[in-house]
């Protein structure tokens, strides 16, 4: 007498690596997958961009004195700003400063000692370790 179909199926079913336990497996799988994703999926919308209208940023004129230029920037959820400067025209701009506070409302001011030429500047606004767009770029012209 041989083993009945259903009888080796269970056996199948029950042994790990046979087809049943495969098929659970893989069904587990999947399921993970997709709580993980959708997981991702919301913490990536829930997490605050900075400047979710836009970084903006205005400049002062060069005070001709003492060579400062005043810059005010405003970016929503910002909890810090990031300067930026370079040669008008030029490809590149470096850094000027970094860790500029923001207040509660997403407002700083920066002031930063320049020699006679011609500059843009432009912020860009983070909150915690998440970088917002860069603002607007803004001439000075230092005479």
């Amino acid at each position: 007498m041989g083993l009945p179909t259903n009888r080796r199926t269970q056996s199948d079913t029950a042994r790990p690596g046979g087809a049943g336990h495969q098929a659970q497996a893989g069904r587990a799988v999947s399921l993970y997958r997709a709580s993980l994703t959708e997981l991702c999926r919301r913490t990536q919308s829930d997490t605050a961009r900075p400047g979710g209208a836009g970084a903006t940023l205005s400049a002062a004129p060069r005070d001709a004195g003492t060579g400062t230029v005043t810059l005010t920037m405003q970016a929503d959820d910002a909890d810090i700003f990031t300067v930026q400067r370079r040669v008008a025209g030029g490809p590149d701009f470096s850094e000027v400063a970094a860790n500029v506070a923001a207040d509660a409302d997403g407002n700083a001011t920066y002031e930063d000692t320049i020699a006679a030429g011609n500059y843009e500047y432009q912020v860009v606004p983070f909150r915690g370790a998440s970088a917002g767009d860069a603002s607007n770029v803004v001439p000075v012209v230092a005479a």
